[in-house]
């Protein structure tokens, strides 16, 4: 048996594996880790494999400062998982480790670009670089800034393409911390001026266009130095012309001068490979004009001086209006005093626009700028009233008049619903809650929007499913509050986690009453198209359409352990990060103490089929700490007991039509 695979028996057989020096490596339940591939400033990578597979993967653990905001991470990585590229390692899984993020990708096999670059000649190097160009422009597509470009992030595969590693690294670490100005994140030599003083609300994509220019020049020259060196202008002075240009123009001091994307830098490496023109050597026409009217030097000085000021002047104007004015994100924050904000922010950091609530974590969920049929959308959650206007629910603008939206979609509860509510008089107005983005009926082009509202915790909560241009297409309604969603696509199936209002724990057969005092629930529903004002009936009320399956979360004593408030335990429902467990409609429902803190790092996860079969369940090396809290008899999904107590109500059917 040879070194590599007594490592991997010897992973099977304990829970972690000493390596050379005494050193220990982490054990992430699922995986076996056989040897460190690296460290850096972010966190450790390991080598490992799936331990039902044995498919290689590659396991990067987070230092424990990139990971104080598990919601704001996960949410981040629930992005990363999305990108299908043939230029990025696909995220497989994450989870937590010891208080640290793990994230596990497919394993690259490659070679470091300096290496592969040994021996080539000047224009293969060239045609390597436009290859990675193209899958950093790819990158930009989805949404994502590297933000940490360099030869250690690249690995060469065999057939010669380049892949990018440790992608959004550096845009998570950023997203988790609120990176606020003066923060610094990536590496200091392929850092542009403005990244490395810190200036975060001026990220854009030219920073990765600044480090792949710094990229460019080592692997055409070996040459290391920082581009502000004397040693780095004589080596680039040893390129072609055409070639110097195009690296000054990617690594310009300004962000005006520097090409704005990826795709550009990668074209003019094309045109000059071409022996055609570039963006970087259009100022050939003003030398030739300068030869012609050699004989009046000082007049044709004045002039092109003149022309090249007011074409600058115009140029940087132009840019400084597009960044101040051009929607670029949204920013959510809360003052002391309760009230909530949500900002709309241009690319320079500029305010565009202002929500405000009197109201906690009542704005910005998944608000988010969307392109649909050629125009700029700007989808916006309030889940109350804002003070200027009165604008509240889930509401879509036009970027170009954020003072009235095109569509706004608030429900009422209609006496036909009144059926499946426990009031005298239905509540008038449900509030916002969140939205989400699904091609849930392919028959439409384009994504729908998933919305929930809802009037309190133990009220009726509204599902609605709409259009981009705000046409209802599907409706539901469900006696209890919902507060996670997520789509199977493969399956076409809505999955919802909430609680069930229509009895407590005690109305159950509990001896007493847990916090939280409605049992939680997690069901499915194949949503139709047209469908509207329906109720989703459970085990008990014999009311309504009947969801695919229904069932309940654990026992009382279970929630015991996690609740510490009146408003019960944190969960969490999301699709699985692994390939061929989300294409199997797999979903993962995690379940935590709500104490406000870093919570979710003591939590239980349980693997749950399309079928509402539980298939896997496991915690955190925290929760072993405290045995006695994680007894698997509790937190089983089980059939929602039935009710050993009258109503104080009585739902009815819907009258007829």
């Amino acid at each position: 048996m040879d070194e590599l695979s007594a490592k991997r028996l010897a992973a099977v057989l304990f829970k972690s594996v000493q390596a050379p020096g005494g050193a220990i490596y982490p054990h992430i339940s699922g995986y076996n880790i056989h040897g460190l591939i690296g460290r850096g400033g972010g966190g450790d990578v390991y080598e490992g494999t799936v331990e039902s597979t044995a498919r290689p993967v590659a396991i990067k653990v987070l230092r424990a400062r990139h990971a104080t905001n598990a919601r704001d991470a996960f949410r981040e990585l629930d992005r990363l998982a999305q990108v299908r590229s043939q230029v990025v390692p696909h995220v497989l899984d994450y989870g937590w480790y010891e208080s640290q993020i793990y994230i596990v990708t497919e394993y690259i096999d490659g070679v470091n670009p300096r290496e592969f670059c040994r021996g080539k000649s000047l224009k293969d190097i060239v045609k390597l670089i436009v290859r990675i160009a193209d899958a950093v422009s790819v990158l930009h597509s989805h949404g994502i800034l590297h933000r940490d470009l360099k030869p250690s992030n690249i690995l060469i595969a065999r057939d010669g393409s380049p892949v990018l590693l440790d992608l959004g690294i550096a845009s998570l670490a950023c997203s988790v911390s609120r990176e606020a100005d003066g923060q610094v994140q990536g590496t200091t030599r392929y850092m542009s001026p403005e990244q490395a003083a810190g200036r975060n609300s001026e990220s854009t994509t030219s920073w990765d266009v600044y480090a792949m220019g710094v990229l460019s020049l080592e692997l055409l020259t070996d040459c290391r130095a920082d581009p502000s060196s004397p040693e780095f202008e004589h080596e680039l002075n040893r390129l072609p012309r055409g070639l110097q240009a195009i690296l000054r123009k990617s690594t310009a001091i300004t962000t005006w001068e520097r090409y704005e994307t990826a795709q550009q830098f990668r074209d003019d490496l094309t045109a000059w490979l071409n022996k055609e023109p570039t963006l970087a050597g259009k100022s050939r026409p003003w030398s030739r004009l300068m030869r012609v009217f050699a004989a009046r030097p000082i007049l044709t000085s004045v002039v092109i001086g003149l022309i090249v000021i007011g074409s600058s002047f115009v140029a940087s104007l132009g840019l400084v209006l597009w960044q101040s004015t051009k929607p670029f994100s949204f920013e959510s924050s809360q003052r002391a005093s309760g009230q909530s904000i949500l900002t709309l922010l241009a690319r320079n950091g500029n305010v565009i626009h202002t929500w405000r609530v009197d109201a906690q974590n009542s704005v910005g969920r998944n608000s988010s700028l969307v392109k649909a049929n050629g125009r700029d959308l700007a989808v916006v959650g309030l889940g109350k009233p804002d003070i200027n206007s009165g604008q509240e629910g889930l509401m879509v603008f036009g970027t170009e008049n954020l003072d009235q939206p095109l569509w706004v979609a608030s429900q009422t509860v209609t006496p036909e619903m009144a059926h499946v509510t426990r009031f005298d008089k239905p509540p008038h107005l449900f509030h916002y809650m969140n939205h989400y983005y699904h091609d849930i009926f392919p028959e439409r082009p384009g994504d729908e929007i998933l919305s929930l509202h809802r009037h309190n915790p133990s009220s009726l909560c509204a599902i609605q499913i709409h259009s981009i241009d705000g046409e209802l297409l599907s409706e539901y309604y469900h006696d209890g509050w919902l507060k996670s969603a997520t789509w199977l696509p493969n399956q076409r199936k809505l999955v919802f986690a909430g609680q069930n209002s229509d009895g407590t724990w005690v109305d159950r057969g509990a001896e007493k009453l847990p916090a939280g005092k409605y049992p939680i629930v997690i069901f499915a529903i194949t949503p139709q198209f047209g469908s509207v004002g329906n109720s989703i009936g459970h085990p008990g009320l014999g009311l309504g359409i009947e969801p695919d399956w229904y069932r309940c979360v654990g026992t009382p004593e279970g929630y015991t352990a996690f609740c510490t408030t009146s408003s019960g335990p944190h969960y969490n429902l999301r699709l699985s990060a692994k390939p061929n467990l989300a294409n199997q409609g797999v979903t993962l429902f995690q379940l935590g103490a709500n104490t406000g803190g870093p919570e979710t790092s003591e939590h239980i996860t349980m693997e749950i089929n399309s079928s509402g079969v539980q298939t896997h369940i496991w915690s955190t090396d925290q929760w072993g700490k405290v045995p006695e809290q994680l007894d698997p008899d509790r937190y089983q999904l089980i059939d929602l007991p039935p009710r050993i107590t009258a109503r104080d109500y009585e739902p009815m059917q819907p009258p007829a039509p």
